[in-house]
């Protein structure tokens, strides 16, 4: 700065020094200036990001990763089901819906035109689609996926709509947010209304493709058939001996001194593992039980017992019907 100029400490004009004194006493920023202005002062103290416009910044993108993560749940649940056309429309919602809120993030920082009007396009998609998502629910009969009843649906939406008009709101009335986005300047961009309705129209796509395209059943699932539950118990492999080293019927005593199941032949044992079918057979690991056909089975219901048929569930076993398989919510799905 040219050292014959001087910089008001108080609004940061920069004025030749000759008049710099005479500035500080009529500037409007000055405390002890008659011209002081306590409005002008606090519109530049509340401007650019800060305050609770930070925490909008930082909940959304918290909100971004949480929607990152609950799509590959989502996706995860609808790719087995074999319908291409949700799966598609699936990846489409939850990327767009993704996008809006990086492209929302950056507009705002930026300072953008279409800063203000993006993050209510945000707030509102997000009310929108849970309450959506609730009123689809009811239609089914069951709660959300996410929920276990009705009433944890319904505090879902209310959460939903709290958040959004306390958002919206803000965005409205805010001092930072009318100085830092004067209502003048703000714009709102085509591109910025269709991405607004694509986001809003895919859910209702998807909607009507699972309860009028015929693929209701597939999407909810049919519940599976319960059965039997098989026990295998094998003899125990080493006993031990008695003081005078004689072993109970059936055993032979080993080179450890202890009594062991003959296997092959009446002077051979297993050092390790079981004796089935007079072969030798490692033991299986934890949560698994070897059967007589010398594998390992997973076990279902306790230590000892395993599914004849089906798939183990809960500590039950399930069959689904020819043609579907049982997936982590315990209903059947068509399998291809």
């Amino acid at each position: 700065m040219d050292s014959s100029k001087g910089k008001c400490k108080y609004c940061g004009y920069v004025v030749d020094k000759e008049t710099l004194k005479k500035h500080i006493h009529l500037c409007d920023e000055n405390p002890k200036s008659k011209n002081y202005d306590e409005e002008v002062v606090n519109r530049k103290k509340l401007k650019g990001i800060g305050g609770w416009l930070d925490f909008f910044l930082f909940g959304l993108s918290v909100s971004l990763i949480l929607t990152l993560i609950t799509g590959f749940v989502d996706l995860s649940s609808v790719i087995p089901l074999n319908i291409i056309s949700i799966t598609i429309l699936d990846i489409l919602y939850y990327m767009s819906f993704i996008g809006l809120g990086i492209y929302t993030i950056y507009s705002l920082v930026k300072l953008k035109k279409n800063a203000v009007s993006l993050a209510k396009m945000y707030v509102s998609l997000t009310v929108l689609t849970n309450l959506m998502a609730v009123l689809i629910s009811a239609f089914m009969g069951v709660p959300l996926a996410s929920e276990t009843s009705f009433f944890n649906s319904s505090q879902t939406i209310f959460r939903s709509l709290i958040f959004g008009i306390v958002w919206f709101l803000y965005f409205i009335y805010s001092k930072r947010i009318n100085n830092t986005y004067p209502i003048k300047e703000r714009k709102t961009y085509t591109i910025d209304k269709i991405l607004f309705f694509f986001i809003l129209a895919v859910p209702i796509v998807i909607y009507s493709l699972v309860f009028f395209g015929g693929s209701a059943q597939q999407f909810q699932g049919i519940a599976p058939t319960p059965s039997d539950l098989v026990a295998v118990y094998h003899i125990p492999q080493v006993v031990e001996s008695t003081s005078l080293g004689i072993c109970p019927t059936k055993y032979i005593l080993g080179q450890d001194d202890k009594c062991h199941i003959p296997c092959s032949d009446s002077e051979h044992y297993c050092i390790t593992g079981t004796c089935i079918n007079n072969q030798c057979f490692q033991d299986c690991p934890s949560n698994y039980i070897l059967r007589d056909d010398g594998n390992c089975y997973p076990s279902c219901g306790g230590s000892n017992t395993f599914c004849g048929t089906g798939t183990c569930y809960n500590n039950t076993c399930l069959t689904c019907p020819s043609g579907y398989a049982l997936m982590t919510d315990g209903k059947c799905y068509p399998s291809q």
